[in-house]
């Protein structure tokens, strides 16, 4: 795996696929107060920029299906989620242990 991959969540959660894969967008920039810093930007193909919107939804619900993994193997209590286009900032959202929800910031 390259130097890259092995912070994003592709690389975190260990995934197997071996073609296009949307963790790979999902970049860890850091974790502070138990709290993991993301940042989304167009990896590969699975990064749809024609799509966006339809992607933004694809994260969130890729996040919210792996949440527990994703708290546990980076051991924090909330994932603070920012997307951006090759552009400009597109979306923004916390998934939060405590409430068990999702809360959008922008869109």
């Amino acid at each position: 795996m390259n130097g890259y991959l092995q912070d994003t969540l592709h690389g975190i959660l260990n995934c197997k696929c071996k073609g296009n894969c949307i963790l790979k967008s999902l970049h860890v920039d850091k974790i502070e107060n138990h709290t993991a810093y993301i940042t989304v930007e167009p990896y590969d193909d699975a990064f749809n920029q024609n799509q966006v919107d339809d992607t933004i939804q694809r994260i969130k619900r890729i996040m919210w299906k792996r949440k527990k993994a994703i708290w546990q193997s980076l051991d924090v209590h909330s994932v603070s989620v920012t997307i951006y286009d090759e552009w400009t900032m597109k979306d923004s959202f916390v998934l939060s242990m405590n409430a068990d929800e999702m809360y959008s910031t922008v869109n």
